[in-house]
């Protein structure tokens, strides 16, 4: 379920701001609120089976052992304070924690985008002989369901079907399977607003 994990991720690093605000205005709880930042973002990782979350619980650890008076061998104790040090440690730590992430929803956004293309030459074969139903309000979640099992797959298809299906998780797929759709039904609204202007014109 990448998709899901990925906005999971965004709004971590949404989050993220709010501790970066509270470093920036020397809250003195600055170091908790980071330590709890780190715990929920290592917590989302953990339970995504994502072994990045190792990762972020060495940036607590680091954060926790300067609160003891050591130190990151990247800091240079020399000349600065403890709470100094603690202060250059969370930036280290946050920094660090927020490239983790970008990588990870990067890595992720690549995998969307061969998914989307191949669902899209999926869905422009497809759909020459099984045409996509009108959506229903609610719940699109299972019209999604319906608009996928109901595809007449030839043995030209079957492959990519295999594949897609295989290639993602449920949620993974209706989620670029909706999103694909969405596009086609947009392209053809202006296809279609296009040919009136044209007609209007001559």
């Amino acid at each position: 379920m990448l998709t899901i994990l990925r906005e999971q991720l965004l709004n971590h690093l949404i989050q993220l701001s709010e501790v970066i605000n509270s470093y920036q205005n020397y809250d003195t709880n600055y170091a908790d609120r980071a330590l709890k930042w780190l715990l929920d973002t290592e917590k989302t990782l953990q339970k995504n089976r994502n072994p990045a979350s190792s990762c972020l619980a060495v940036s607590r650890a680091k954060i926790l052992a300067a609160n003891d008076g050591l130190r990151d061998k990247n800091i240079s104790s020399n000349g600065f304070t403890k709470r100094q040090i603690m202060r250059a440690t969370v930036s280290l730590a946050l920094d660090e924690s927020e490239q983790k992430l970008s990588i990870i929803i990067n890595d992720i956004d690549m995998k969307i985008d061969i998914w989307t293309d191949k669902m899209s030459q999926f869905l422009a074969v497809a759909t020459t002989n099984t045409p996509i139903p009108l959506p229903p309000t609610e719940p699109r979640s299972n019209w999604l369901n319906k608009v996928w099992e109901g595809f007449n797959i030839s043995a030209e298809l079957h492959g990519m079907y295999a594949y897609l299906n295989s290639a993602m998780s449920k949620t993974d797929r209706q989620y670029v399977l909706g999103n694909v759709i969405d596009n086609l039904l947009s392209n053809s609204k202006k296809h279609q607003s296009q040919k009136k202007y044209h007609k209007l014109k001559e």
